[in-house]
């Protein structure tokens, strides 16, 4: 534990030039209030907390990074999101990849400038396509490694047709 809380310090200390907080493989189960006020002297537009054992991403980091313009949660525990994502309004690039969804958070639908989301290696079988369509921002999907039924599987296919979108089956 208290090497873990070191390398979270460290990293919270090593923010890039271009506001890069990488938490990538720090055996996280939860995010910890720590990094807020270690970080609040910076802007932060992208984080990383790949690779560790997240169950739940906290609403605090919606609250803290607004200018989020990156979020990457793959390789997690996550079976849902905080209901404020959407408060990130410069949000472009979400993974969620390799976690534990069964269904698209309702808050993903409304990030007003998403512009790449990856799910790729989820339990997802279902996608809600009237929310999809209304992601005008949204210019690809990748959805690969999911057990979609046949229905959503075509429709995904005639979305790419639709829209100027780039799906990954």
């Amino acid at each position: 534990m208290a090497k873990q809380a070191a390398l979270v310090a460290l990293r919270c200390t090593e923010i890039s030039e271009k506001g890069h907080l990488n938490l990538s493989d720090c055996d996280l189960t939860k995010v910890p209030d720590g990094i807020f006020m270690l970080t609040r002297s910076s802007v932060v537009t992208s984080v990383d907390f790949e690779r560790n054992k997240l169950r739940r991403l906290s609403p605090e980091v919606a609250n803290k990074y607004p200018q989020l313009t990156e979020l990457n949660l793959c390789q997690n525990f996550l079976q849902d999101l905080p209901l404020n994502l959407d408060s990130l309004s410069e949000l472009r690039v979400l993974d969620l990849s390799w976690n534990s969804l069964h269904f698209i958070p309702a808050v993903v639908f409304r990030i007003p400038k998403l512009e790449r989301l990856i799910l790729k290696q989820n339990q997802i079988t279902r996608i809600p396509m009237k929310e999809l369509r209304e992601m005008k921002s949204l210019r690809s999907i990748d959805i690969e490694n999911n057990p979609l039924t046949e229905e959503t599987f075509t429709e995904l296919q005639g979305l790419a047709a639709d829209k100027i979108v780039t799906v990954h089956l």
